[in-house]
């Protein structure tokens, strides 16, 4: 999944840029992001980036000033036949930026990164 935005220079963005659905009516998923640091722009960026569901909230990914302070947000449940929204909120430095966010989402059938877990590329880039 790719998805683009435009951030401020200094004045808060914030997006729900992508939305995970449980179809399975039956039991419920765990999921989280991980950030790929190693091929991640994040110069100029502070930004979080969180998972969250109508009941529960992930800690976030946190760049600050452009320094990676948390690469992985923690892992929620996503209720039977619920979903999990991806929101970014942030802002760059300064103008003519082009910033890009290569994470996973990693998708598993049991709490702790147990049962089966599947990998989604998810590459969010920004412009200011």
């Amino acid at each position: 999944v790719r998805a683009t935005i435009w951030v401020s220079n200094g004045n808060s963005t914030g997006i729900i840029f992508l939305s995970a659905s449980n179809n399975d009516s039956s039991k419920p998923y765990y999921a989280r992001l991980i950030l790929d640091s190693s091929t991640s722009t994040v110069s100029g960026l502070t930004c979080n980036v969180t998972l969250y569901t109508s009941t529960a909230t992930s800690t976030p990914i946190t760049v600050s000033s452009g320094q990676i302070v948390s690469s992985a947000t923690s892992f929620i449940q996503i209720p039977a036949g619920g979903s999990a929204n991806l929101s970014f909120t942030g802002y760059a430095s300064s103008t003519g930026l082009t910033m890009r966010l290569n994470m996973l989402l990693e998708y598993c059938s049991q709490p702790g990164e147990q049962g089966v877990c599947v990998y989604y590329p998810v590459s969010l880039t920004l412009n200011s």
